[in-house]
């Protein structure tokens, strides 16, 4: 048994490693250049954690290779995923194992994501490393506490994470706790222990990333209430009263989230940077949340921006062609200087990665694994068949539906949130079908 479960560790992730080798080289994502500065200079950027910037020091074998980074990757995805198949299915069905990967790693974003050098990867791994602690009976305690150190360093790996992960424990424990005790005899009392050990560890994520968080929501939230159009009715009603920055250009402010914040001609920079702005951004953001009519507007606006995230789920965002002299291909080519040729002959900066053909290819995948999901879960349901597999399907609409819901309320909706997580819909709906 050992030597299967090895080999279906190594086996699926060399199937996972497909988009690197596709692309020649990682792919680079726009903010690829900060991760990798994070790492290798050892400092914490003004907007995220240092945490994934570790990462990528650690798994490039110090600089050795920028391969070595979506290969350990795609190994620590690749080991998660085995887990939890052995979790629901059994070592009996490991024959079966490789039949669920294939499919994740053919008719799904998910490869495209695990090749990627970004943290987006991590957000996933939450939602299996916490599974994998509340379900775990036997066995090595040298895992359980694996799993715990996975968790805890995939939600201290973004901002975003925090507020993921406590509102998908909030939703996932009150089930995990009624339905282990009754399907795994695994006693209440330990679940809620390990979920309470769970929702300190999240939480002590702040302590990595407090600063981050405190420099960065503002620019971010104001951000999303100028793409909503919030930002422009308030300046529109008190700039007669306030001597706000923002008051001089606030007609143009027309344009996302991602624009505001990050493009040359968008406010932030206009106006001087995140230093600059910051100050006059969180009191601008503190008048709205305490008026009871922006909040309503609020409300509507995250409703209408939540349901757009759903639909959002395509590849390629951000992993255009680059030019030689842009931040992220300086940056590739001064820290990993003998791959610069493969760099520069990659298929993403030359011919483009085709997303035309494979967009809509895994549009029509997600939909018909959406299918087969509820079909399944459905008759799970009926059979009252609550068991790890159903607990697992239950989480993972729990972190989907909250990945997409703060994200998309509190900074944009874009297409990046959607792909990281929405394969694990398809996952659990081929771990259903195995079990059929």
């Amino acid at each position: 048994m050992l030597n299967k479960y090895w080999f279906n560790l190594l086996a699926s992730t060399v199937i996972l490693y497909w988009v690197t080798l596709y692309n020649g080289f990682p792919v680079i994502y726009n903010d690829t250049a900060t991760y990798l500065k994070s790492g290798f200079e050892l400092s914490t950027p003004m907007d995220r954690p240092i945490t994934y910037g570790l990462f990528i020091l650690l798994s490039s074998c110090f600089k050795l290779s920028i391969f070595l980074i979506p290969l350990f990757q795609n190994l620590l995805l690749s080991w998660l995923l085995l887990e939890c198949f052995v979790r629901c299915l059994g070592q009996a069905k490991l024959n079966y194992y490789l039949l669920t990967l294939v499919p994740l790693a053919a008719f799904t974003g998910l490869c495209w994501v695990s090749n990627q050098i970004f943290a987006d990867l991590f957000t996933s791994f939450i939602f299996l490393s916490a599974f994998l602690v509340l379900t775990f009976k036997e066995g090595s305690k040298k895992n359980l506490a694996l799993f715990y150190f996975v968790f805890l360093w995939s939600v201290g790996s973004h901002l975003s994470h925090i507020t993921i992960t406590q509102l998908f424990l909030l939703g996932s424990l009150p089930v995990a706790g009624w339905l282990l005790p009754k399907d795994d005899g695994i006693e209440k009392s330990v679940v809620w222990k390990r979920g309470a050990a769970l929702v300190v560890l999240g939480l002590s994520c702040i302590l990595i990333m407090g600063s981050a968080i405190s420099k960065s929501k503002p620019i971010f939230f104001t951000g999303k209430l100028c793409e909503n159009g919030i930002l422009k009715k308030y300046l529109d009603e008190n700039c007669g009263t306030s001597a706000y920055m923002l008051c001089a250009i606030k007609d143009e402010l027309t344009y996302s989230a991602v624009f505001f914040v990050w493009e040359k001609e968008g406010a932030t920079e206009k106006l001087g940077g995140w230093k600059a702005v910051k100050d006059e951004y969180k009191k601008i953001d503190n008048a709205i949340l305490k008026d009871p009519k922006y909040l309503k507007m609020l409300a509507v606006e995250s409703v209408k921006s939540s349901l757009r995230q759903f639909t959002m789920n395509n590849i390629g965002e951000g992993n255009h062609h680059l030019q030689k002299d842009s931040n992220n291909a300086v940056t590739v080519v001064k820290y990993f200087p003998r791959e610069a040729g493969l760099f520069l002959g990659a298929t993403q900066n030359n011919a483009g990665i085709n997303t035309d053909f494979f967009n809509p290819f895994y549009s029509i995948c997600y939909l018909l694994f959406a299918v087969l999901f509820v079909v399944l879960f459905v008759r799970k349901t009926v059979l009252k068949q609550f068991d790890s597999i159903y607990l697992l399907s239950i989480m993972i609409v729990f972190g989907i539906c909250f990945n997409n819901i703060m994200n998309a309320s509190l900074a944009n909706a874009i297409n990046r949130f959607g792909v990281r997580v929405i394969w694990l819909m398809a996952f659990a709906a081929l771990l259903m079908l195995v079990e059929v």
